[in-house]
């Protein structure tokens, strides 16, 4: 390497990751095999990794991710890219905090408690742990590199980490206060994406992508805390459950229209099809009724697609305070 390709890797860094400067969302064929190849790439090198143990290999993954993320996400921004590399740099932190929490809990839970069929005490403990730790690490990456999934990444850890953690230490689950625990999580996710997207009405820093990834973590989160692990239903909801899966749609619509963000609502509505689908395809196996479902999905998605830019302005005019919508963006905004 001569000097002729710092000089340039350093103009790039000055052009591209400047304050709060957006990641470039370069598109085409060579990209996505570029992309392709270097995941690939990253797996034969963790797999070839491992083979040294959980601990050695993971740093190495973890180094050689941040290494190329030096280049990648903070001189050049390249978003495929960077994500490709976060997902590597994610994996080899979870193989260093699996190491870790194992040597951790294995001392201190010598008699593990079954806390349900598949999962014990000291299997939670130990998971929980391990996520903790991934979610620090993520936390030290975005400080870095500022790379908008990582936020959304790294609280989806720390939830499942804690409440992984909070479950073996109480010796059993509790269903319904974990979708209680569930849905103040994603009000949590909720209120920090709003916040990052009232700093950014515009949509033109990196702040509105972190605000995408988290609405997005936000609107699944609070309508998988209505249904639960969909593989594992065999009915359909309650009344209960119905009227607040409904509540909670209705809610993150009109939240997403405030904020510009149809991705809340139309997340939420894919989910909720598919497991509706799915409930009615275990019921009663392939018919009509399944295939009723999946087009009323993908009819809502394209309505609220289509009408979407109408229904915002609508509801816009409506809010009786203009104080309230200088601090949101424009009418004809961008949406994602």
């Amino acid at each position: 390497m001569n000097s002729a390709f710092f000089a340039e890797l350093n103009d790039a860094r000055l052009r591209y990751s400047a304050g709060d400067a957006k990641f470039r969302h370069v598109v085409g064929l060579q990209m996505w095999v570029g992309s392709a190849v270097a995941a690939g790439s990253l797996v034969a090198f963790g797999k070839a990794a491992l083979a040294f143990g959980l601990l050695e290999g993971g740093l190495l993954l973890m180094a050689l991710t941040w290494l190329l993320a030096e280049i990648i996400s903070r001189a050049l921004r390249l978003a495929l890219l960077s994500g490709v590399l976060l997902a590597g740099f994610t994996a080899g932190s979870f193989f260093v905090g699996s190491d870790v929490a194992q040597h951790l809990v294995a001392p201190l839970v010598t008699e593990p408690v079954m806390l349900r069929p598949d999962l014990d005490s000291s299997r939670s403990l130990t998971v929980g742990v391990s996520l903790l730790l991934s979610s620090v690490a993520l936390a030290t990456h975005y400080m870095r590199f500022r790379v908008p999934v990582t936020v959304a990444t790294a609280a989806a850890f720390l939830f499942v980490s804690l409440s992984a953690i909070c479950a073996a230490l109480a010796g059993g689950i509790d269903e319904r206060w974990d979708r209680v625990i569930m849905l103040v999580f994603s009000a949590a996710s909720l209120a920090l994406a709003f916040r990052f997207d009232l700093t950014d009405p515009q949509r033109s820093t990196r702040r509105s992508d972190v605000a995408f990834w988290l609405y997005l973590l936000a609107g699944l989160s609070a309508v998988f805390s209505v249904f639960d692990d969909f593989a594992r239903l065999k009915d359909y909801p309650d009344l209960t459950s119905q009227i607040v899966a409904v509540l909670a749609l209705l809610t993150l619509g009109i939240i997403g229209l405030l904020a510009d963000r149809r991705v809340l609502i139309s997340a939420p509505v894919l989910y909720t099809g598919i497991v509706l689908a799915y409930i009615d395809w275990h019921i009663h196996g392939t018919g009509v009724s399944t295939y009723f479902w999946l087009l009323s999905t993908a009819m809502l998605i394209l309505g609220l697609a289509w009408y979407w830019p109408e229904l915002r302005a609508k509801l816009l005019a409506l809010l009786p305070v203009n104080r309230v919508t200088r601090l949101l963006p424009p009418a004809n905004g961008a949406q994602k």
